[in-house]
Order: C-alpha cells, then structure tokens, then sequence
C-alpha cells in the first residue's frame, strides 16, 4: 500500500486544465473552512481522488495550505477510456491562509471568500 508521500511520483490522473477552486466560508465560533474542488482525467472508469495535506516544506508559509493527490486505481477491471474524475476536500484553516497549494500537481489555487 502506497502512502500519501509516495503519491508525487505515481500518478496516473492528470490535470487537463485548471478548474480547481477553493473556497473559504466562515463557520460557529469563527472557525474557517476552505473547500476545494477539481476534476483530473483518469485513464479508465473506477478510480477514486482525495486530496490529504501535504508537507508544508522545510519553510512554510503561513498564507499557504498544502495539499496533494491522493489516488486510488480501481480494484476491478474497467473500461480504458479517458474519464473525468472529481478529488475535494474541506480543510480548517487560519485567517490568513489566501492560497492552496497543490504539490504533486504543481499548482497553486487562489482561495475566494464565500
């Protein structure tokens, strides 16, 4: 079984273009949520995405939450086609968190209040 460190170099889905948005609402007790969604191409029907915090780095930054894909192929056999495949998640987060940074994708996602 793979872990979530070992996602960098092992994935199968792809981003095709960059429709991943994160938004941030407010909730009981001034706790703030972010909730970020996108969609990556996978190579056949059945797999399943998540997104799971990454690692921050040796300097982190505190107007950044860190994310990456976590990827699970299908058990069974599937059809091969090219199938759009949505990965969201909904993370707690500090005031001045503005940015989503997801590593194995390489991609940074500005973060809209709701």
């Amino acid at each position: 079984m793979s872990t979530p460190e070992d996602q960098d170099s092992l994935l199968r889905c792809e981003l095709t273009t960059d429709d991943f948005t994160a938004v941030a609402t407010l909730h009981s007790g001034g706790r703030r949520r972010v909730t970020v969604t996108g969609h990556l191409s996978c190579p056949s029907t059945g797999f399943a995405l998540s997104l799971a915090k990454g690692d921050p780095g040796i300097n982190p930054q505190p107007n950044e939450l860190v994310l990456q894909i976590v990827e699970k192929e299908p058990d069974d056999p599937v059809n091969p086609v090219i199938t759009e495949t949505e990965a969201s998640g909904y993370f707690e987060v500090t005031p001045e968190v503005d940015t989503v940074v997801i590593r194995n994708l390489d991609l940074r996602v500005p973060v809209k209040d709701a």
